[in-house]
């Protein structure tokens, strides 16, 4: 007689096995996003370093109340000490006060010129890339000639009609500080216009316009991101290339820029006048770049 099936096998331990059922959470992009950010330690520790600079900026001059133009000669030249933490300069003005209102200055310049090429170049590029054809030709000539024309050249073409201050320079790093944007949401904007839901809502008849800001920049709103915390530092760093050739922010007005190039006359005799603004420029540039590659990391759907 045929045995049975059942009595060809055997059971081999596993009889007071309890398997416990594991419940799966349902989880949002953005909160999977928030997850991979915190786990992210070098990005925490950069957002972390980046708030204790913010809160000195500001707290500072308060503590520490000197003038920013508010010569004092009998300690020019003054090496750091606990009066004066970073020293003064040639004029006897204290240093750490002028790097609190600098760094202020240099980063309303960086946040607000990163935000104005950032918002410029994704609705340029996102036009670019939906319609394609002449205006896809258009945008894309015009953004190769704007980036031919050195920055320093239009920041100085510029300040012959309009007064040096941190508005003429956020327009001159402006005028082709969006083309770089523009180029990358037109590169991902071209793909996402193959998609279904995209011809979909073009046979529904919706108009280009809530196409463009519903489906395509909602779409890449984590490039976007992405784009303009790195843009940050870079005009930051233009600033401080533009205020040191002259052609930035000038006296009375205060930037790290005009810090760190006023401190260049001394350097050889005082290097500590160079050294820490740059070090403290060098610091926020480099917390802000750590951050956009932790942005990158979090709001990439490929990593787990």
């Amino acid at each position: 007689m045929e045995e049975a099936l059942e009595d060809k096998f055997r059971i081999v331990g596993g009889q007071n096995l309890c398997i416990e059922e594991e419940e799966v959470f349902s989880t949002s992009y953005w909160k999977n996003t928030k997850r991979k950010l915190l786990n992210n330690k070098v990005a925490i520790l950069s957002i972390i370093i980046l708030a204790a600079i913010l809160a000195l900026i500001f707290i500072g001059p308060k503590i520490f109340q000197y003038g920013i133009n508010v010569p004092n000669f009998k300690l020019k030249n003054a090496k750091p000490t606990l009066e004066h933490p970073f020293g003064t300069d040639f004029l006897g003005r204290d240093i750490f006060v002028r790097v609190c209102y600098g760094t202020q200055t240099t980063l309303l310049i960086g946040v607000c010129g990163a935000l104005l090429n950032t918002a410029i170049g994704s609705i340029f590029g996102a036009v670019s890339g939906f319609f394609g054809g002449l205006t896809d030709n258009i945008i894309m000539r015009i953004v190769e000639i704007l980036l031919c024309i050195p920055t320093f050249i239009l920041a100085i073409v510029i300040s012959m009609f309009y007064r040096s201050g941190a508005i003429a320079l956020i327009i001159a790093i402006s005028i082709n500080g969006w083309c770089n944007a523009a180029r990358l949401i037109r590169g991902q904007t071209l793909q996402i216009c193959n998609q279904e839901y995209i011809m979909a809502a073009q046979a529904l008849g919706a108009e280009p316009a809530r196409i463009i800001t519903k489906h395509l920049i909602s779409n890449v709103i984590s490039i976007i991101i992405v784009s303009g915390t790195l843009e940050i530092p870079l005009v930051m760093l233009s600033e401080a290339f533009l205020t040191f050739i002259g052609c930035g922010i000038a006296e009375p007005q205060i930037s790290l820029g005009l810090v760190t190039k006023i401190g260049y006359d001394n350097f050889i005799f005082y290097p500590y006048q160079v050294i820490i603004p740059g070090l403290f420029m060098t610091l926020v540039i480099l917390c802000f770049n750590l951050i956009g590659d932790g942005l990158s990391d979090a709001l990439d759907p490929s990593i787990i």
